[in-house]
């Protein structure tokens, strides 16, 4: 093991301890105190046993029959001290995994929901997420394993010392059998790791397979495809290549690592037979035979120990560096605006070109716009013009390449990112719902609404009233507002269609306190009843307030007091229905294709 890897190792083992004492300093001192002490009592108990032997052997020097008593009570007291302070060992280590799997649970979970929005299309994120949530225990585990070397150090120290002082070759024989078996374990290790590693691509996808075969988004189709047996094929194939590969190393591992262990049962023969030959001289005492034939059993079983847990310490922080790596996934959207944005009342695209991270594809290109206060502005396009891409940039959801994004005359990057987002209240296109209450599932939107919770549910019945009545008797039939979305957690959950889930969606935007509002594809999913309501209430709930939506059905686009054409990321059209419609425009042609009449008349 060379220099930097003995550091890295230094470093990772600091970082879990490190991580262990900010969990809990309690349980981590706790723990590593009662891991040694059973180490310990263990060589005590060795030591009284000979004592036992020696008394009962006619060992005149060890006193009679008062002698053998007291080292009986001292035996079943040391035995006593060693089940006591096991079963103290497996509480502590228990209450303390618990802690730390929470606390490294949280700290993956408070990265995934932090990281900028550009690495959920990265893979190389993805395989450092899954890696890292697959080997999330290994911090807990190093910690164990690392307090284990300590106590096993420690008795090996003891042990060999006893040993050495009776004869110097029975502790150096012992430690030199176990080195090549040592080497072994840790290269067999790393090559098991490193395969780990090439094969989490393979992982990945036999997960996603796994994982859509139980999906309920996925169910419909796959039964009317008929998919089942291609998915099983599939998911068959990855595991056997990962597999196959796997099982080879391990089978030259075990046979390597089988035969030098061989190596340590040799030794404690060799040992035997010396200190047996040395008993039938009268050199020895048959206590010592017992005692110290034990004692190199017992140092090759630590060594063992030792070796096993700086093996699994070994592989168990390259684990760790891949939750560590997480930290290299830096965010590109500073937040360093010292502005707070109390409301909108002007937005401009100034020259914007964007490209998603990792790609070449140009999706706005000079884009152009400014929207006044009050307007209620539609975005029309072709799928892929941009449309939501100009949402994202404007939440700061990820930055342009160039060009300046500005609103009431300021760059948004001027604004704090908290008090920009704040002002907005936004419909994702295929917004999803969760597994939590109807109330919760609207309040979500507005966490810091400091209001009485009689008034918010008002607001929020108020709201599902209007727009989605046939929600709330059905969740008022079950328990109200406290009612659970779907039957993922709750066996009385509230199952819903595809349009009922945007409803909800849609009054959770309406919801949220905000001086504008941004719609994209709200009607998607609507049937014609719900789609008058919607837009019925974005008249009488946006008066003063601009509004941002983008729309295939472009029958919508005629309460829009403004209609930007966006083509390949640039404004194309920009001007009211009326006066779009009356020349030969592009926004004309599309909304002729969604006249079947017309469409079939103009074929």
């Amino acid at each position: 093991m060379g220099v930097k890897k003995i550091q890295s190792l230094v470093k990772n083992t600091l970082f879990c301890l490190n991580f262990s004492w900010n969990a809990s300093p309690l349980y981590t001192f706790l723990r590593t105190v009662s891991s040694t002490i059973p180490s310990i009592l263990t060589v005590l108990l060795s030591y009284i046993g000979k004592y036992i032997l020696d008394t009962l052997s006619g060992d005149n020097s060890y006193g009679g029959k008062y002698t053998f008593i007291l080292l009986l009570g001292a035996m079943l007291l040391t035995n006593i001290l060693i089940a006591s302070s096991q079963k103290i060992v497996q509480y502590v280590q228990a209450v303390h995994t618990d802690i730390l799997n929470f606390k490294l649970s949280q700290y993956i979970m408070q990265r995934s929901l932090n990281i900028d929005l550009e690495y959920f299309d990265n893979p190389e994120y993805h395989n450092t997420l899954v890696f890292a949530t697959k080997n999330i225990r290994a911090v807990t585990e190093i910690i164990w394993y690392v307090m284990q070397a300590i106590a096993t150090l420690i008795t090996s120290t003891i042990v060999l010392i006893m040993l050495c002082s009776q004869n110097w070759g029975y502790g150096l024989l012992t430690l030199v059998c176990s080195v090549p078996a040592a080497l072994a374990s840790i290269r067999y290790t790393k090559s098991i790791y490193s395969l780990e590693a090439k094969q989490i691509i393979n992982d990945r996808a036999k997960t996603y397979i796994q994982g859509i075969s139980s999906d309920k988004a996925y169910a419909l189709n796959l039964r009317l495809y008929k998919a089942a047996t291609t998915l099983v094929e599939r998911c068959q194939k990855l595991w056997e290549s990962n597999f196959i590969q796997k099982k080879k190393v391990l089978r030259l591992s075990s046979i390597v690592t089988g035969v030098l262990n061989c190596l340590p049962e040799v030794i404690i023969v060799v040992v035997g037979l010396d200190i047996g030959l040395n008993v039938f001289k009268g050199r020895m005492t048959v206590g010592s035979y017992s005692l110290y034939t034990g004692l190199v059993t017992q140092l090759w079983g630590n060594i063992s120990t030792l070796i096993n847990s700086l093996v699994l310490i070994y592989d168990n922080q390259l684990k760790i560096e891949s939750v560590q790596k997480l930290r290299t996934f830096e965010n590109h959207i500073e937040d360093n605006g010292h502005n707070v944005l109390k409301s909108v009342k002007t937005i401009e695209f100034r020259n914007v070109n964007f490209s998603y991270p990792g790609t070449n594809v140009m999706v706005l290109n000079r884009l152009n716009f400014r929207i006044e206060q009050g307007e209620h502005v539609a975005l029309v396009g072709v799928n892929g013009s941009g449309k939501s891409t100009i949402i994202k940039l404007l939440l700061r959801f990820y930055e342009p390449d160039s060009g300046q994004i500005f609103i009431n005359e300021k760059d948004i990057r001027d604004y704090s990112i908290d008090s920009l987002r704040s002002n907005f209240s936004v419909y994702f296109q295929d917004e999803p719902n969760y597994c939590f209450s109807l109330r919760d599932n609207i309040k979500i939107s507005d966490l810091d609404r400091n209001e009485p919770p009689d008034a918010v549910d008002r607001k929020m019945y108020g709201l599902l009233m209007e727009f989605a009545p046939e929600i709330v008797q059905k969740a008022y039939s079950i328990d109200g507002l406290s009612t659970q979305l779907m039957r993922t957690l709750s066996q009385d959950g509230m199952e819903l269609s595809g349009g009922q889930h945007q409803k909800v969606a849609l009054v959770r935007a309406f919801f949220r306190r905000h001086t504008s509002l941004i719609l994209d594809e709200p009607s998607a999913s609507l049937d014609p009843e719900a789609e008058y309501k919607l837009f019925k209430l974005i008249a009488e709930n946006a008066q003063g307030i601009t509004t941002l939506f983008t729309s295939h059905r472009l029958s919508n686009t005629r309460l829009a007091s403004r209609i930007l054409v966006i083509e390949y990321g640039s404004v194309i059209e920009n001007g009211t229905h009326d006066a779009l419609i009356s020349t030969d425009s592009r926004y004309k042609q599309l909304l002729e294709y969604q006249n079947i009449d017309a469409f079939i008349e103009k074929s």
